[in-house]
């Protein structure tokens, strides 16, 4: 049985399709892999693709790929080949008044296979996510989608969980100053 995710968003599917980010960033927006190389292709739609998927043996494998609309730019289908596998992915903006519905299909998913299930589903929620931090006006959210488009989308997911672990570890460690700086000036 195939994965079909559904969100909906608090924005008409004109700013949804107008905002969809650019494919490299799509690509490294999926907790499935890590982008390692994207370079064009011979024709205007295709390109090379190189993944290192984050899965028990982080194994590599390069595609030949093509990102192309359908449907009156209200679906684009992601087709990826590469040796021994070929992966279709579509993602649908439909209209639904003042807000949209976001929606990825993968027929390829299994039925038993829950890993990959969630991660198209985190891809969704990250893809949608995306898309309303880059149609926000507010600074915040300027200042948010440059840090993900220059550093943390260009990191692998160990990078990225290193980085989060460092930073747990250092609010244990500020937390645990600052009670003992309380404690000092209360006891002593």
């Amino acid at each position: 049985m195939a994965f079909a995710g559904r969100l909906r968003l608090a924005l008409p599917a004109e700013m949804v399709r107008h905002h969809f980010p650019p494919l490299d960033t799509w690509l490294r927006l999926s907790p499935l892999w890590s982008v390692l190389a994207l370079e064009p292709g011979a024709d205007e739609a295709g390109f090379e693709l190189r993944l290192r998927f984050d899965d028990d043996d982080e194994r590599e494998e390069s595609f030949h790929g093509r990102f192309a609309p359908r449907d009156h730019d209200s679906t684009w289908q992601l087709r990826l080949v590469g040796d021994d596998t070929v992966r279709s992915i579509d993602i649908e903006v439909t209209a639904l008044g003042a807000a949209s519905e976001l929606a990825l299909l993968d027929p390829a998913v299994a039925d038993g296979d829950g890993t990959t299930r969630t991660s198209l589903a985190l891809w969704l929620r990250a893809t949608a996510d995306y898309i309303l931090l880059a149609a926000s006006r507010r600074w915040r959210a300027r200042l948010s989608k440059w840090f993900l488009d220059r550093i943390w989308l260009r990191m692998n997911l160990t990078g990225r969980r290193v980085v989060i672990l460092i930073l747990a570890y250092e609010v244990v460690g500020l937390a645990l100053l600052t009670a003992w700086l309380i404690w000092e000036r209360l006891m002593g």
